[in-house]
């Protein structure tokens, strides 16, 4: 432990997927965190999907893509409180993988069915970001992703409850794991979040922070609208200029 916070992936990602804040909620109708939590159709630990950590090799990808909260989709093979921590953790780690069977190209992922999914818009947006820095990026190696809140939902509305505590117990922790040079933070949840827990101070029409350490790192921070958002300025081209978007992608070369 460092400064109070856990080093190894291991050990955040057993914090975030065993939470006993979740424990807690499935237990009764009390609890920060039950609203999120108990908005899930089955509580059944069988059934239950577990908070989300990240997705990718969040310790080597040099862009990680920070949002609000992950959406949830009961088709998907995704870890339940019954998986081991073991599968768990590579589940997470690898599902991105050209070998994993979890997801294919990025942007399907596998269903309980054995089938795989649509195209997640999601996927497909962060991935075209990540194309703006890094030419045919890969996924889950040229960029990881991760929540400023892990517990899935249906939508945004549900997750406001568990925002300060899941920050204040997790955001910093995972951070540090990351090598990233690049953020990119999508959403005003997950701006405010950022720029409150690492004392950013930005004007509303800035989008670009840095380079600042950030968990002893040097890195740039980028700030884009959630890909959800009804807007049609996602790019990072439409909310940096070019300058500062060159002088970006220099840096992730260095």
């Amino acid at each position: 432990m460092r400064g109070g916070m856990f080093v190894s992936m291991h050990d955040v990602m057993k914090q975030i997927v065993r939470c006993p804040l979740v424990t807690e909620a499935l237990g009764n109708s009390g609890g920060q965190c039950s609203v999120i939590v108990r908005s899930q159709n089955n509580l059944d630990r069988n059934y239950f999907q577990v908070p989300e950590p990240w997705r990718g090799h969040i310790d080597t990808a040099p862009i990680l893509f920070v949002s609000s909260n992950p959406g949830i989709k009961y088709d998907e093979d995704f870890p339940t409180l019954n998986w081991d921590l073991d599968s768990t953790e590579a589940f997470f780690t690898s599902c991105f993988d050209k070998d994993s069977k979890f997801t294919k190209d990025g942007k399907k992922y596998l269903m309980k069915n054995g089938e795989y999914s649509p195209n997640v818009r999601f996927w497909i947006n962060i991935r075209n970001r990540a194309n703006e820095l890094i030419e045919n990026a890969i996924p889950g190696k040229d960029y990881a992703l991760t929540e400023v809140v892990h517990c899935k939902s249906q939508n945004e509305t549900v997750m406001h409850e568990a925002l300060e505590t899941c920050t204040k117990n997790y955001l910093k922790s995972v951070i540090s794991l990351s090598t990233a040079k690049v953020i990119i933070v999508l959403g005003s949840v997950a701006r405010i979040s950022i720029c409150s827990n690492y004392g950013i101070s930005l004007n509303k029409d800035e989008s670009s922070y840095g380079p600042v350490k950030i968990e002893n790192i040097k890195r740039y921070i980028a700030f884009l609208p959630h890909p959800n958002a009804r807007v049609s300025n996602h790019k990072l081209s439409n909310n940096l200029n070019q300058e500062k978007l060159q002088e970006i992608r220099d840096f992730l070369r260095t």
